[in-house]
């Protein structure tokens, strides 16, 4: 119906992306692949041009989706992301993910990559190198505790500074869900998952991030992704992209 916000369904799943039926006919006809991203909203810059942006709630996070049960691991992910796309008339798309939604998308591209075009990915946790051990036991003492825990754990991952109130209370229940619903946890790309990428790929990294270790990170694609677009921002830690967005903008 149009006017209405449009939800692609599925027998486990549904998925609010927050176009309605008469945006979508206009985006189809245009022609040109969206950029697609997770929480955010904008336009992005392709070869020169603006591109639409389609923002996704991953269905087992904090939002507006409806999730009945656990998506279990990657592959799953990808069948919900890959459904989603179809449902939303999407051939191909440039992916952009952030965190732990970094993961989603290099994930998509690794398991099922038919319609991804590019890759942008900021802050891939736990995705080119392992989550360091001091961050696994802070995101395990945050889980297991309780609105404390939490709070303390924001303040160390974003460098002492916690969010504002909205976005505070957001993360919050973004915890909630997490532990009640069970979200996949992002598996390290193999060699051999690397070798075989053949779109674009452009990865973002914080030289002072807690979750992701640049160095080694940066290394490893380097010797692994030849072609890869890798940049470090050395006075950027995880929430670089919170705190300092112009120095985050990008072209896909």
């Amino acid at each position: 119906m149009a006017g209405a916000r449009r939800s692609i369904s599925g027998d486990e799943f549904r998925s609010d992306c927050g176009l309605d039926d008469e945006e979508l006919r206009r985006r189809r006809a245009a022609g040109a692949a969206p950029g697609r991203c997770q929480h955010g909203r904008g336009s992005l810059k392709c070869g020169g041009q603006e591109r639409p942006v389609i923002a996704i709630d991953t269905v087992w996070d904090a939002g507006r989706s409806v999730q009945t049960r656990p998506v279990l691991d990657g592959k799953e992910s990808a069948t919900w992301l890959d459904e989603t796309l179809a449902g939303l008339g999407v051939d191909q798309a440039h992916l952009v993910g952030y965190s732990y939604r970094a993961w989603v998308a290099l994930n998509q591209a690794v398991e099922a990559p038919t319609r991804v075009r590019t890759v942008t990915a900021i802050e891939p946790c736990g995705t080119i190198t392992p989550l360091p051990v001091g961050a696994w036991i802070r995101m395990i003492g945050m889980l297991l505790g309780g609105e404390r825990q939490h709070r303390g754990y924001l303040r160390w991952v974003r460098g002492g500074r916690l969010p504002d109130s909205t976005m505070l209370e957001l993360l919050l229940s973004a915890r909630s869900a997490f532990r009640q619903f069970g979200s996949p946890r992002p598996r390290l790309v193999s060699a051999e998952q690397w070798s075989e990428l053949r779109m674009p790929l452009t990865v973002v990294l914080g030289g002072r991030s807690r979750l992701v270790a640049a160095a080694a990170a940066e290394e490893k694609l380097r010797r692994e992704v030849p072609k890869a677009e890798v940049e470090v921002l050395s006075d950027a830690s995880h929430v670089g992209p919170c705190l300092n967005p112009l120095e985050f903008r990008i072209n896909v």
